[in-house]
């Protein structure tokens, strides 16, 4: 399902993931740059939202929150280190400031949804 000028669009995507199967491997890093933009700014809001209102952080801001690299492994069950070049060579997104290295929720649920599909049993 394409929109009027040929290409698809985050909102059809959104509504029909199957469609992902068939995109060049152009589309999709359109639309992966399209969608770090929009979840940049989307938790860039919520983060000024909280500090405005001074609120304590609630569970629907946790999805907010950014995790280090040793929370992210001990979810994954990965070392921290392992981690880190996941985010190096961009196989998962990060934030850096400075020396550190931040991840969001949604980029570790991305990076798992990504990589659900090529496990296979042992």
């Amino acid at each position: 399902m394409l929109n009027g000028n040929g290409k698809i669009s985050l909102d059809e995507l959104a509504r029909a993931p199957a469609l992902a199967d068939d995109l060049a491997p152009g589309t999709v890093a359109s639309l992966l740059g399209q969608a770090h933009i929009a979840i940049a700014a989307l938790e860039a809001r919520l983060l000024v939202a909280s500090v405005e209102r001074k609120d304590p952080p609630t569970a629907d801001h946790e999805s907010a929150r950014l995790m280090t690299a040793g929370e992210v492994a001990q979810r994954l069950g990965f070392k921290p280190g392992y981690v880190y070049e996941l985010a190096r060579a961009g196989k998962i997104k990060s934030l850096r400031q400075g020396k550190y290295t931040r991840f969001s929720e949604a980029a570790l649920s991305e990076y798992i949804a990504g990589n659900g599909r090529r496990l296979t049993p042992s």
